[in-house]
């Protein structure tokens, strides 16, 4: 693992043209500079894809006829060249130094496999509301028993 290690993010989209750009957004405004972002657009037919050509070179966009999200996700790691992925649903954002956060996890465990993180949500005011702790043990006993924690840990990296 290298110390710039590239950073592909997969934001998978369909009909999202109200929420895609924000997504994009929070992935351009990382801390951590070695990202590429790569969007599928899984057969959008709002404005998505005017909304994702209005980045340019900064965004690889990628279009496949409609074969749902786990396709589309699929379509974007085949494509990503970076050492790391991270999936981003289109109308999700990142923190803006959550790669940083997990580039440096990931040099401190190189051991592991899968990086997660905490979530939130925001509630129909626009209101952030409580934070989703990821409730990992210190030594599983199976891979199993990581996916069936209360909450689910949100992958991240």
């Amino acid at each position: 693992m290298s110390k710039n290690s590239l950073v592909s993010v997969v934001i998978p989209c369909f009909n999202r043209q109200e929420y895609i750009e924000q997504a994009i957004n929070s992935a351009l405004s990382q801390t951590y500079a070695d990202i590429e972002i790569i969007v599928v657009d899984d057969g959008s037919t709002d404005s998505s894809i005017k909304v994702i050509e209005r980045y340019g070179e900064r965004v690889k966009l990628i279009t496949q006829s409609n074969k749902g999200v786990s396709a589309a996700r699929n379509t974007g790691f085949s494509s990503a060249r970076g050492e790391f992925i991270i999936f981003l649903d289109s109308d999700d954002w990142l923190s803006e130094d959550i790669v940083e956060k997990h580039i440096l996890t990931a040099h401190k465990y190189p051991e592991a496999d899968i990086y997660c993180t905490d979530s939130t949500t925001v509630n129909s005011k626009g209101e952030l509301n409580p934070i989703n702790k990821s409730n990992w043990p210190e030594s599983p006993d199976t891979p199993l028993e990581l996916f069936l924690l209360t909450p689910p840990s949100i992958s991240c990296l």
